[in-house]
């Protein structure tokens, strides 16, 4: 039907789109209970959003994106999480060792507003909120991911950028098994294409039970191991 009506597969992504002529066809995963039963580790994929701004030296967060009731949330991709600090509190029991709790800054209004008047304390919204770091820093993703650079262009795998995986609109981090030898056991892990402060959480089936158990409300993801 679509060819009948001349519309063509968009697969430009960095091109203009006719969207009266093209489409483009997204794929998307849904998990149960099983793939989070047999995944050895799991990417922390919280489905709240906040939007991330930037201060003059630091990260930051608009007080309007702090809301009641979250327990973790993400930047508007995947990378970094936040909680606020009673979840902070409850973390902190399980005592995973290798897990970091870093500041970032509460803004009143984007950074350049005409009526920003800058930073304000956190006692605003009741209790400071922190991102998650660690410090584990886990091996490159396996070959099975792209790295894509300005334009789509592949990159190596040792470069730092996006990440794509072939057929897939979302993305299913991969590593190689071998790898981990000189990681060792963790709870915790950063990934290591993030580079900078904020880097994307992967965690052990122990943090995920515990979070589970303490009725912690946070999404996940499977990440791959694979063989290699």
């Amino acid at each position: 039907m679509l060819d009948a009506a001349g519309v063509r597969p968009w697969n430009d992504h960095y091109r203009t789109r006719n969207r009266t002529y093209e489409y483009n066809l997204r794929r998307y995963r849904e998990y149960d209970k099983t793939d989070f039963e047999a995944a050895e580790l799991l990417q922390l994929w919280p489905d709240q959003v906040l939007m991330i701004d930037r201060s003059v030296t630091d990260m930051a967060v608009q007080r309007k994106e702090i809301k009641d009731g979250i327990d973790f949330a993400r930047g508007l991709y995947d990378l970094p999480i936040f909680v606020p600090g009673r979840v902070r509190t409850i973390l902190e029991q399980a005592r995973f060792h290798d897990l970091r709790f870093e500041s970032f800054t509460l803004l009143r209004n984007a950074q350049g507003d005409d009526d920003s008047d800058g930073e304000l304390e956190w006692d605003i919204v009741g209790e400071p909120w922190w991102f998650l770091n660690s410090e584990v820093r886990l091996p490159p993703l396996s070959r099975y991911l792209e790295r894509v650079g300005p334009r789509g262009k592949v990159l190596p795998r040792e470069a730092r950028g996006g990440i794509r995986e072939p057929g897939f609109d979302d993305v299913e981090l991969h590593y190689y098994r071998s790898e981990f030898k000189e990681v060792g056991e963790f709870d915790v892990a950063r990934d290591w294409e993030s580079g900078s402060r904020a880097a994307r959480i992967i965690v052990s089936k122990r943090f995920y039970e515990f979070c589970k158990q303490n009725g912690l409300k946070c999404s996940f993801k499977p990440a791959r191991i694979d063989e290699g």
